[in-house]
C-alpha cells in the first residue's frame, strides 16, 4: 500500500498569523512522516503574495524536513509568483524536490504525478502570442489545458503505476469557505476532465477540504491552518492518500492540524433593554479561551457611546482569548418628524398619525393594539 501526503494552500506569510501558521504545518510534516509517506506534494499557494525573504526562509526548513523522509512535488499556485518557487528545487536534501511551472510529469515514490500548476494569462504570457485580445487569450489558456489533458488521457492507457493528478484549478460545483472569493482567472475543471484515468486527484486553490466526484478519489486538501474568521468553522489539515496499486481503489483520509480556534460573537443593541448575545455571556471565559476573537456589535448610530463601553467590559471579561478584533456596526436613526402626531392628543391618535407619516403597515391588527391601550391606560390610571 502506498501512503502519500497531500497539502495545499499554506499561505506563508509573515504577519500576526506567521508561527500559527508554521506550527501547523510542521505539525502535518511531523504527522506525515509518521504515516510513512511516499511522497509529499503540495497543490500550490506556498506564499500568500511576492515572498519575503523570512518567508522562503521558513518555507526551506519546512521542505527539507519533508526531503528528509521522501521527495517532495511542489507546484506553483495563483497566490505564487512566476520564478518565486524555483529555488526550491534546487536544495540539496535527502529526497528531491522538484518544482513545476508549467504542466509536466515525474515519477516519485511509486507515483506517477502529472503536475497541472496553475497558469493565466500573466503567468502563460510566454507562452501565447501577445497580440491576442482578453478574450482571445483566455480562450488560448483554456486550449493549452485541454491539450495536455488530451497528451495525457493517451498517455495513462499505457501507465503501470498509479497516476496522480496535481492540480490547482477551480472545480465546478465544489464548496467555499466563507471567506474565499475565487479569481475569475485561469483553468476552471469539472470532474470528467479529471476522470480520464488517473486514481487520484490532489487539489489545491479552495480551502474547504472535500471530495470533488462521486467516486471520491478527486479531493481538495483545503489548508493546514485557519487563514482568518471567514474559515472559522473549517476543520483545518492535510490528506493521506492510500492506494495498493494501479486501478485499486483509493482510501483518503483527513489528518487534522491543531490550529487555534476562531470565534465571531454577535451583540446586537436593543433600546429598551440593551445588548444581546449569540452566545452564552455567562460561560464567555471559557468560550473564548485561547481563541482569535471576532466581536462584532451592531448598534444604533446614537447609542456608538454604549459600544465602546459595551467593548472595554468585553475586553476585561475575555481578557483568557489570543486577541480580540472588534467590529462597531452602526444602524442610521431615522426619526419621524409630523405636527399630526405632536399634537395628537391620545396614543391611539398619535399611533394613527405615525403611520400615515411614515406610511408604514401596522404590525397587528389596529383595533387589538387600541384595545390594549385602553387596558393599559386603565390599569395605570
Amino acid at each position: 500500500m502506498l501512503n502519500w501526503a497531500h497539502m495545499a494552500d499554506l499561505h506563508i506569510e509573515e504577519g500576526p498569523r506567521f508561527d500559527e501558521n508554521i506550527r501547523c504545518i510542521n505539525y502535518a510534516v511531523k504527522d506525515a512522516k509518521a504515516k510513512d509517506v511516499v511522497a509529499f506534494l503540495l497543490a500550490g499557494d506556498i506564499f500568500k503574495k511576492k515572498s519575503t525573504p523570512a518567508e522562503r526562509n521558513a518555507f526551506a526548513l519546512i521542505v527539507r524536513s519533508m526531503a528528509e523522509h521522501a521527495p517532495v512535488v511542489i507546484i506553483r499556485g495563483n497566490h505564487d509568483r512566476p520564478g518565486d518557487l524555483e529555488i526550491f528545487g534546487k536544495l540539496e536534501c535527502d529526497h528531491e524536490i522538484q518544482v513545476f511551472e508549467r504542466p509536466g510529469k515525474v515519477y516519485v515514490g511509486g507515483l506517477a504525478v502529472y503536475a497541472f500548476p496553475h497558469f493565466d494569462k500573466s503567468s502563460a504570457s510566454g507562452w501565447l502570442d501577445t497580440q491576442l485580445s482578453i478574450e482571445q487569450t483566455d480562450m488560448a489558456v483554456i486550449q493549452i489545458a485541454r491539450n495536455y489533458l488530451a497528451e495525457w488521457r493517451t498517455d495513462l492507457l499505457q501507465e503501470t503505476v498509479p497516476a496522480v493528478f496535481l492540480a490547482h484549478p477551480s472545480m465546478e460545483g465544489a464548496t467555499l469557505s466563507n471567506s474565499e472569493t475565487l479569481s475569475s482567472h485561469g483553468i476552471q475543471l469539472c470532474a470528467s476532465d479529471i476522470d480520464i484515468g488517473f486514481d487520484a486527484g490532489n487539489l489545491g486553490h479552495i480551502h474547504h477540504c472535500q471530495p470533488c466526484n462521486a467516486k471520491k478519489t478527486i479531493w481538495y486538501s483545503g489548508n493546514p491552518a485557519r487563514g482568518d474568521c471567514g474559515e472559522e468553522k473549517d476543520a483545518k489539515g492535510y490528506l493521506i492518500h492510500s492506494i495498493a496499486g494501479r486501478g485499486a481503489e483509493l482510501h483518503t483520509e483527513f489528518r487534522e492540524t491543531p490550529t487555534r480556534k476562531m470565534i465571531t460573537i454577535e451583540a446586537d443593541c436593543h433600546p429598551e433593554f440593551g445588548f444581546s448575545f449569540d452566545c452564552d455571556i455567562l460561560d464567555l471565559k471559557n468560550i473564548v479561551a485561547g481563541a482569535e476573537v471576532r466581536l462584532r456589535v451592531t448598534v444604533p448610530e446614537d447609542k456608538r457611546a454604549d459600544a465602546q463601553i459595551l467593548v472595554e467590559r468585553f475586553e476585561r471579561d475575555a481578557s483568557g482569548a489570543y486577541s480580540i478584533q472588534v467590529e462597531i456596526r452602526t444602524i442610521p436613526v431615522t426619526r419621524v418628524r409630523s405636527e399630526e402626531i405632536a399634537t395628537a392628543q391620545t396614543l391611539e391618535d398619535k399611533l394613527k398619525a405615525y403611520h400615515i407619516a411614515t406610511e408604514a403597515p401596522p404590525e397587528g391588527d389596529l383595533e387589538e393594539i387600541f384595545a390594549k391601550l385602553k387596558e393599559v391606560e386603565l390599569e395605570v390610571a
